[in-house]
C-alpha cells in the first residue's frame, strides 16, 4: 500500500484544466455570438430577397410597358389607307366629255376657214358620231371603309394587323383598332382600381369610326396595361412643321389638312405607376411610331385628279 502511494505522480494544473468541460458562462457567450451572427445573416438574406423582388418587379413593369408600346407601334405601322380614285377620275372624264359634246352642239363653235383664191373648195364636214360617254351616268362614290381618327388620348384607325384565330378562317387582315383609357381592377385579387389602356378590335368592315369604346357586338376588347398615369398621342405628316394633337381623315372632317390623309407618324407617350404600392416606381416611355405606307395623295395625284387625261391616255400619279 505504501509502495502504491509512493509511486503515484502529482497531477499538473494544466492537465487538470484540460480535462474539464466548458463553463455555463462560456456556453452562453458562444450562444449569444451565434445568435447575433444568425440575425445578421437572416437580415442579409432578407435584404437580398427584397432587392431581388424589387428588381424583378421593376423588370416586369418595364417589360409590360415595352410590350404595350410594341403592340401600339405594330398596329400604327400597319395602318391601312385605301384610296380608290378610279371612280373620281372616271366621273371627271364624263364631265369633260359632256362639256366637249355641249360645245360641239353650239352653233359657230367651230367656224369654217375661208379657202384661198384658186384653192379647191373643202368637202362637207363629216358627221361626228355622238360620244357614248357624254350621256353615261356617273358612278356613285363608294363608302369609305378606312380612316384614321384620333385626339390626344384616344385613336381609332384601320390596320392590316389582324391575326386570324385559326387557319383558313373567313376573316380579312383588315381590322379597325380602338385605343382608349378606361377604369379597371388589377393587382393581386383585383384589389386596385386604376386607369387602364384598352385595345378593341373590330373585324367587320364599317364606315363608322367613333372614338372610345365600340358599341358593336362583334368586337374584341382587352386590357393592354393597367396603372396608366399618362397616355398622350401626337400626329404629324409630310409638310407639317409641328405635331398636332388631333387627326380626322374622314370625308366630313372640317380640317382640310387631315381630311383624306393619314398621318405619317404618331408620337406615343405612356407612363405606368401603381401609386397604391409604395415599392412601385413610375415607368415612362415615348415612342415615335411611323406608318409604313400612309398612301396619301401627292402632287402628281392631285394634278391627275384635277386634269385627268381622256380615255386611252396615260396619267401621271401613283396607282394604288
Amino acid at each position: 500500500m505504501k509502495k502504491a502511494l509512493s509511486s503515484s505522480r502529482p497531477v499538473s494544473i494544466a492537465a487538470f484544466y484540460s480535462q474539464r468541460g466548458f463553463t455555463l458562462i462560456e456556453i452562453m457567450v458562444a450562444l449569444l455570438i451565434l445568435a447575433g451572427l444568425s440575425v445578421l445573416m437572416a437580415q442579409s438574406v432578407r435584404s437580398g430577397l427584397q432587392s431581388r423582388q424589387k428588381v424583378q418587379r421593376q423588370i416586369a413593369e418595364e417589360s409590360r410597358l415595352r410590350d404595350a408600346m410594341r403592340l401600339l407601334a405594330s398596329d400604327v405601322g400597319a395602318a391601312f389607307h385605301h384610296r380608290d380614285y378610279t371612280i373620281a377620275s372616271y366621273n371627271k372624264v364624263l364631265e369633260l366629255r359632256k362639256k366637249k359634246a355641249a360645245e360641239q352642239k353650239q352653233p359657230g363653235s367651230s367656224p369654217t376657214a375661208t379657202p384661198p383664191t384658186g384653192a379647191p373648195s373643202p368637202s362637207a364636214t363629216p358627221q361626228v358620231a355622238p360620244d357614248p360617254l357624254a350621256s353615261a351616268t356617273p358612278m356613285p362614290t363608294p363608302a369609305q371603309l378606312t380612316a384614321f381618327v384620333g385626339n390626344s388620348q384616344q385613336m381609332t384607325f384601320t390596320t392590316r394587323n389582324h391575326i386570324r384565330r385559326y387557319v383558313d378562317a373567313p376573316e380579312s387582315d383588315q381590322a379597325t383598332i380602338f385605343y382608349y383609357l378606361g377604369s379597371c381592377r388589377s393587382g393581386e385579387n383585383n384589389k386596385y382600381l386604376s386607369t387602364c389602356l384598352n385595345r378593341t378590335e373590330r373585324v367587320e368592315p364599317s364606315n363608322d369610326f367613333p372614338l372610345g369604346a365600340a358599341s358593336e357586338d362583334d368586337v374584341q376588347t382587352q386590357v393592354l396595361v393597367p396603372f396608366v398615369t399618362e397616355f398622350k398621342l401626337r400626329y404629324i405628316a409630310a409638310g407639317m412643321s409641328d405635331f398636332t394633337e388631333s387627326w380626322d381623315s374622314r370625308a366630313e372632317s372640317t380640317d382640310a389638312v387631315t381630311r383624306g390623309n393619314f398621318p405619317d407618324a404618331v408620337e406615343i407617350s405612356l407612363t405606368l405607376h401603381n401609386k397604391e404600392d409604395k415599392n412601385s416606381k413610375p415607368q415612362s416611355l415615348t415612342w415615335l411610331a411611323p406608318i409604313r405606307n400612309s398612301n396619301n395623295p401627292d402632287e402628281s395625284d392631285k394634278e391627275a385628279q384635277a386634269s385627268p387625261t381622256p380615255a386611252g391616255g396615260q396619267s401621271g400619279g401613283r396607282q394604288q
